[in-house]
C-alpha cells in the first residue's frame, strides 16, 4: 500500500506554499523595461520556465534544503546505473523521491530570486517524477529515468 500523501495532497500544498512566498517570476516590467537585477538567462533541456544564473553565478540553496535534493540525484542516479532499469521497480523509485519532494517543500527556507529559480527548476522535476509513477511502461520508464537524471545534472549547474 502507498504510504505517502495522495499527489493531489502535494501539488495543491507546493502551490500553496509557492504562491504564499510572494510574486513570481512572470510579473513583466511595464513597457518592455528591462529588469536591472543582475541575472544571466540560459535555456535549459526542460520544458519548464527558463532558468537564470546569478550573475553568471549559481544560486545558493540552504545546506538543509539540499539534503533531500542530493538523496534524490543519489537515487537516480543509481536507478540509472547499467543493468539497474531492467529490475528496477520504478513506482517504488517515484514513491521514494515524494518523499524526498516532501522533505525538500517542508524544509524549504529559501526566499527572493533563488526561490523563484529553485521553483522553476523544481516544477519540471516534479512532473518527471509524476509521470514516472503512473507509467506502466518499461522502456518509458527509462526514458523518464533519463529526464530525471538530466533535470539533475541542471541543478547542479544552476544551485549550489
Amino acid at each position: 500500500m502507498n504510504n505517502h500523501p495522495s499527489l493531489s495532497t502535494f501539488l495543491i500544498g507546493l502551490s500553496i506554499l509557492f504562491y504564499a512566498c510572494g510574486p513570481g517570476k512572470d510579473e513583466q516590467p511595464v513597457d518592455g523595461a528591462h529588469s536591472t537585477d543582475a541575472v544571466t538567462a540560459v535555456p535549459d533541456s526542460a520544458s519548464g520556465p527558463l532558468l537564470e544564473l546569478n550573475n553568471g553565478e549559481r544560486w545558493v540553496v540552504s545546506p538543509p534544503m539540499l539534503v533531500p535534493i542530493r538523496r534524490m540525484q543519489q537515487r537516480i542516479a543509481t536507478a540509472i546505473e547499467p543493468g539497474a532499469a531492467i529490475t528496477l521497480d520504478h513506482a517504488v523509485l517515484a514513491d521514494s523521491l515524494f518523499v524526498d519532494l516532501d522533505a525538500l517543500v517542508a524544509g524549504c527556507t529559501m526566499e527572493g530570486k533563488a526561490h523563484e529559480e529553485l521553483h522553476d527548476w523544481l516544477m519540471p522535476h516534479m512532473q518527471l517524477v509524476q509521470d514516472l509513477e503512473k507509467t506502466t511502461d518499461t522502456a518509458q520508464a527509462r526514458t523518464i529515468l533519463q529526464q530525471l537524471a538530466t533535470s539533475s545534472a541542471e541543478f547542479d549547474r544552476y544551485f549550489q
